[in-house]
């Protein structure tokens, strides 16, 4: 697909932003739905594409995902479904932290639509991130390959049901605390 002129042209509105984000993602699922010829050069392959984004974008690039819409990022998902398409894998050697789309091979889409970031009705988010880090092969080549990634997030901690047909299901009312008698939050860091 060719860049459409909203990528090409600097923006003066948050819409504009968030439309620079999603023509982002909208690339990557048609690029992550193509085979790479070496599966370490995932990254790399789009590394200069990545940096006009950062540029537009203004946010930091890690390992494929923006810090600014990290929490909206992680919730990209494979498509198995799409027919006579690469089967999804997570391949070795390591080329991304399991929390970024280019840890694995296959279809990737997004959960979260991106123009609901800018309206007054999007939902709240429930997790937090508290750190996230990424480590390049070459520290002057921030959109290279990269060796190491960390998250860490704080969450909300839920109770868990499951059917007499083996469904979970979230309860909603959260789980207080005894102590202070706020909801129980977990921290978890994910590589």
């Amino acid at each position: 697909p060719f860049l459409p002129d909203i990528v090409m042209n600097p923006f003066s509105h948050p819409k504009e932003r968030s439309k620079v984000y999603h023509e982002w993602r909208r690339m990557l699922s048609h690029y992550t739905d193509r085979v790479v010829s070496h599966s370490s050069d995932k990254l790399m392959a789009c590394a200069g594409l990545a940096e006009d984004f950062a540029r537009l974008l203004g946010s930091d690039y890690l390992a494929g995902l923006w810090r600014d819409f990290l929490i909206y990022d992680l919730l990209w998902q494979v498509n198995y479904s799409s027919p006579g398409h690469i089967t999804p894998c997570r391949p070795l050697p390591y080329r991304a932290p399991s929390w970024s789309w280019a840890s694995v091979d296959g279809r990737v889409s997004w959960r979260w639509n991106h123009l609901s970031m800018v309206r007054a009705t999007a939902p709240q988010a429930l997790a937090e991130i508290v750190e996230c880090k990424v480590t390049t092969q070459d520290q002057s080549l921030p959109f290279g390959q990269v060796t190491n990634g960390s998250l860490s997030l704080r969450v909300p901690l839920f109770s868990c049901e499951r059917d007499s047909g083996g469904h979970i299901y979230i309860v909603l009312d959260q789980t207080e605390s005894p102590a202070k008698g706020e909801p129980a939050h977990a921290s978890s860091s994910i590589r």
